[in-house]
């Protein structure tokens, strides 16, 4: 929220934002349409950061609260050298990660058009 604010901040004194106001466009218009889809892409940037980081951090939260899950099954392998597990855990991992990378570039393109844009050409 807070990187949402301040990009929303930097934002607004754009000169595109200035234009729309002189042109009597309504402030809640100026918000919605103009000044959060261009303001939402540096969080949308970090929100799929920080899930690749949730996923990682599924391994720490297992273990303390000895939660049974992938996080604690990956443990328990590198304890017993097993390797197999955990190649497979690292590969879930990896196609979570991926997954939300695809997740976000899907929202990239829906709130930027230039790259609806170049996606065509």
């Amino acid at each position: 929220m807070r990187v949402l604010r301040s990009s929303l901040l930097e934002t607004v004194q754009d000169d595109y934002i200035t234009q729309a106001r002189l042109r009597g466009v309504s402030e809640r218009r100026i918000l919605l349409r103009h000044a959060l889809p261009n303001a939402a892409l540096p969080a949308i940037s970090l929100i799929g950061v920080q899930g690749g980081f949730m996923f990682g951090g599924t391994v720490l939260v297992e273990m303390i609260f000895a939660y049974p899950g992938i996080g604690n099954l990956m443990v328990d392998a590198v304890r017993n050298h097993d390797l197999p597990v955990i190649q497979a855990v690292a590969l879930v991992y990896c196609v979570l990660v991926l997954g939300i990378n695809a997740v976000v570039d899907v929202a990239y393109m829906a709130v930027n058009p230039r790259l609806r844009l170049a996606g065509s050409r």
